[in-house]
């Protein structure tokens, strides 16, 4: 069986996540995936687990910017 997700073990991200109105920012490495009845979920070097939503890609400069505008609601 073959799962195939949008991001892969190893990869640079940058994690964006809101919290109380503000864009919380830092960047990792993803070191796991698993997946469950919810979906999928990444894990990063620190071991935390996150979604593919709250995932760029380090050198997507642009999505970055646009992701902390969507959290933050600049337009």
């Amino acid at each position: 069986m073959k799962i195939e997700t949008k991001y892969e073990i190893g990869d640079h991200i940058w994690v964006v996540y809101g919290h109380d109105k503000e864009a919380c920012v830092y960047d990792t490495h993803i070191e796991g995936i698993s997946i469950d009845k919810d979906g999928l979920l990444y894990y990063t070097t620190e071991g935390i687990d996150i979604s593919e939503q709250e995932i760029v890609l380090y050198e997507d400069e642009k999505a970055l910017i646009e992701k902390i505008k969507e959290i933050v609601k600049i337009d």
